[in-house]
């Protein structure tokens, strides 16, 4: 045992080794309950909370991987294979970029970059206020003692392992957190006081990055043509511009999803431990990030699968090359396995014993779902009106009204292109195939699972598909440059050239985008307050009543109401102080089935006057609707 040890590759061993002892000393490091918190918390009545599934499943992830990674290392000789791997993949030359070439990456990036930096202040919306609250900064609660509002701080066990329903993305949380934390040093901004720009500054950075990896991988699997179009493809493209100024970690996924495909097509190439383990742990950190992105790794790895076996049977002298390199596959795809088991193990005990208990995610997929996905993924603009109350909306069932001819010719000119792309990558071997699965593919399989499983399928969830459609797209340079009659250097501009209608049509969304926000929290807010916490006065200021609502984020100051008896006593206050009151809620049809007594007293006493509808440019249930308490309206006029 002992010789074979010493025969064995020292760097592989090595490695091994030292991921064996780190393992073991995070086991270690645990408290001695630490096996049986989750035990100890139901044996007094109470819920286990994230920290006692973090402490419970990190003791037992940490003690079975440290004892497999020992294992693994006294086994090295036996998979390690040769110093010199053989390659399944040509290296396949291309033309480096020039330094006129990175001055115009540059001018794209810091296009891209600026686009994307007006939307990072605009106000929070429904999934971003959730983000905020339960797993970046925390929440005013009301004290038991003194009934004031005081802030209590989430902790850093919610922040990395809190998901109750597969809604905390943690890589995003921890770096939001220790973003938005450090704005609030060098600003002095108070607890509860929310600083955007930071929260999102790290899916910015990251969207950024994503668009220049982009460009790599479609330089690598072509040319720099290609590599130009996608960059700017993805530049304006406004779906890739929201998910990427966005406080949510989806956004990650523009980055992750193209990288893992570049590691993957450079691992075939070269084969080398290195260029395998990086994929594994990209692979990790893109289920670590989004356990939704499973649907394209599913489809990547079975693409692979398909391919090795193909080259077993039709190319022997192959065999032995094969199968060095799907042990390599296979073993640092386990090995990233391991890896996001132990990250997100904790949370994903507490999505085992909630989802079946969270009715809201038990919903048929309509078929409309993919007409919707598709234009949003081609053009960035929805197929349905999602919200026809609002003029800031876009889509092309209003464009068809309006008589609006630009936007469809844009589709259909997108459509032609993907077409042409298609068939450029089809016959780009394995690494085209990579980039197709990962595409249209991808969005087929998710919508087919969500059917047969009855389960929600939000249109975000398709988003890690997007980087490939657009490499989709650009793939029409390489089906121009192969036409007869078409020179070389003029595919790209011929391209670009047919992409002018898209380019204008996007005007309007894109001022909608950067202008407006998905959903009127912080709008509703000014438009009562004239200001959001901490800058104004709420003992001078109108009351302020809500349900239904995440206003609450920017107004702590606000009164919760439930019932007629709740809004009578409010009023009551308010006509006694002499102060104006407002009333409003959002997700109308949510509130007439729980509040629907309040609603119709609203609406029909004739104590109330609706001043107005605040919507933004996302779905119709966040439009809020105000009220206005008549008897004190002319109490206090400076709202």
């Amino acid at each position: 045992m002992f010789s074979s040890f010493k025969r064995a590759p020292l760097p592989t061993t090595l490695f091994c080794i030292l991921t064996a002892i780190a393992l073991l000393l995070l086991h270690l490091s645990l408290p001695p309950e630490a096996r049986h918190a989750i035990e100890l918390r139901l044996a007094e009545s109470r819920r286990p909370r994230a920290i006692d599934h973090a402490l419970t499943l990190t003791w037992w992830s940490s003690a079975v991987g440290a004892v497999l990674m020992l294992i693994a290392a006294l086994t090295t000789r036996w998979w390690r294979g040769p110093q010199q791997p053989p390659q399944l993949l040509p290296q396949t030359p291309h033309a480096p970029w020039s330094r006129t070439a990175w001055l115009a990456i540059l001018a794209i990036l810091l296009f891209a970059g600026g686009l994307r930096a007006l939307r990072l202040d605009l106000g929070l919306y429904n999934d971003e206020v959730y983000t905020f609250r339960r797993h970046i900064a925390g929440d005013f609660r009301q004290h038991p003692k003194t009934g004031e509002q005081e802030f209590r701080h989430t902790s850093w066990a919610n922040t990395a392992w809190l998901s109750e329903v597969g809604n905390n993305s943690p890589p995003f949380s921890i770096l939001a957190r220790l973003s938005h934390q450090t704005a609030q040093k060098i600003t002095g901004a108070p607890d509860g006081e929310i600083i955007e720009w930071a929260m999102r500054l790290p899916v910015w950075i990251t969207g950024i990055a994503g668009i220049l990896m982009l460009g790599v991988l479609a330089r690598d699997l072509g040319s720099p043509d290609r590599g130009f179009l996608v960059m700017l493809l993805a530049s304006i493209h406004p779906w890739h511009i929201r998910y990427s100024s966005e406080g949510r970690g989806h956004g990650f996924l523009l980055l992750l999803l193209p990288l893992l495909a570049w590691l993957l097509i450079k691992s075939l190439r070269h084969g080398t431990w290195r260029n395998w383990l990086s994929f594994g742990i990209v692979q990790m950190l893109t289920m670590w990030t989004f356990p939704g992105a499973m649907h394209p790794l599913l489809l990547i790895n079975a693409t692979l699968v398909l391919w090795l076996a193909f080259r077993w049977f039709n190319h022997p002298l192959q065999r032995t090359a094969l199968i060095t390199q799907s042990t390599r596959w296979i073993l640092c795809t386990l090995f990233g396995a391991g890896l996001f088991f132990l990250a997100y193990a904790p949370a994903a005990n507490q999505m085992r014993t909630n989802l079946s208990q969270v009715s809201s995610l038990n919903a048929l997929t309509p078929w409309g779902w993919l007409p919707n996905i598709a234009t949003l993924m081609l053009t960035g603009k929805p197929w349905h009106d999602p919200n026809p109350d609002s003029t800031l909306t876009r889509s092309f069932e209003r464009a068809i009204d309006l008589d609006q001819h630009l936007p469809v010719a844009a589709l259909l000119l997108l459509t032609l292109l993907a077409i042409a792309g298609l068939w450029w990558w089809i016959k780009r071997g394995i690494s085209g195939w990579l980039i197709l699965v990962a595409g249209f593919p991808t969005i087929v399989l998710a919508f087919t699972v969500s059917r047969l499983t009855n389960t929600v399928l939000h249109e975000w969830y398709a988003l890690s598909s997007l980087p490939f459609v657009l490499l989709l797209i650009s793939g029409s340079v390489g089906w121009a440059m192969q036409q007869r009659r078409l020179q070389q250097q003029f595919a790209l501009p011929l391209i670009a050239v047919a992409l002018l209608p898209w380019c204008v049509a996007l005007r309007p969304v894109l001022s909608t985008q950067t202008r407006h926000s998905v959903q009127p929290l912080r709008e509703v807010v000014h438009f009562i307050h004239g200001d959001t916490f901490p800058h104004y006065n709420s003992s001078e200021k109108p009351l302020l009543a809500a349900f239904w609502t995440d206003i609450g984020v920017y107004a702590p100051c606000l009164q919760p109401t439930h019932t007629v008896a709740d809004l009578q006593a409010l009023a009551t206050e308010a006509r006694t102080s002499g102060r104006t009151m407002w009333i409003t809620f959002a997700h109308r049809s949510d509130a007439m089935k729980t509040h629907g007594e309040l609603i119709h007293h609203l609406e029909n006493s004739g104590e109330y006057e609706h001043i107005t509808n605040l919507t933004g440019f996302g779905s119709s249930i966040f439009n809020h609707h105000l009220y206005r308490l008549n008897d004190s309206s002319s109490a206090d006029q400076d709202s």
